[in-house]
């Protein structure tokens, strides 16, 4: 088992990198690939080594924390490591932890591939892990609605929905006491992306 790669960061694409360690290249599956440093700099990811009959694929996470909750989605009957992956790019790890402990099914269907079903299945077998590790709500004072729109108009700007989805999403928690107008949001969340 490799828990952990540590090089330089050859290439990426959509969803993957290759990490050249020592001169071996090795390809990584990555969620939100906007988080990842451009080729060249070097990356510490630590990694799951997913093997079936037809197939083998190395799966990385920027931090333990993410890799442990991977690994409970899989744990999940019908989340294979591609579901997993997809929606750990679907929502920031903080408030997705937040959604399952507080039950909100809904909010979890906002992410890409998973129905009714899979969200009622997650929270089910989840809701009362991530009791124990006393997840923060996530509590806003900028509402579904808005944050949407603030989507919609980083969309426009021309992010990819994954990196807009999840800089709306981080922005959405520094308002907590007053309710801010759409452009504060926005500024909020292009802050978010430019880290």
């Amino acid at each position: 088992m490799i828990g952990f790669i540590k090089g330089k960061i050859d290439s990426k694409d959509k969803d993957r990198i290759i990490v050249d360690v020592n001169g071996v290249g090795y390809e990584i599956l990555i969620p939100n690939i906007e988080r990842i440093s451009p080729p060249g700099e070097d990356i510490k990811v630590y990694t799951y080594f997913h093997v079936t009959d037809k197939s083998q694929a190395l799966y990385g996470f920027l931090s333990l924390e993410e890799k442990a909750f991977f690994l409970q989605l899989i744990s999940i009957s019908d989340i294979g490591p591609k579901v997993a992956l997809t929606i750990l790019s679907g929502m920031e790890l903080k408030r997705l932890k937040s959604a399952i402990a507080s039950g909100d099914a809904p909010l979890l269907q906002t992410i890409p591939r998973v129905g009714k079903k899979i969200a009622g299945r997650i929270v089910i077998e989840l809701k009362d892990k991530l009791k124990d590790e006393k997840v923060e709500d996530y509590v806003s004072s900028v509402d579904e609605g808005m944050e949407q729109d603030v989507v919609s108009a980083l969309v426009g700007l021309g992010f990819n929905g994954t990196a807009a989805r999840n800089a709306a999403s981080a922005a959405r928690l520094k308002f907590k006491d007053k309710t801010p107008d759409i452009e504060e949001v926005i500024k909020a969340a292009l802050k978010e992306i430019s880290k």
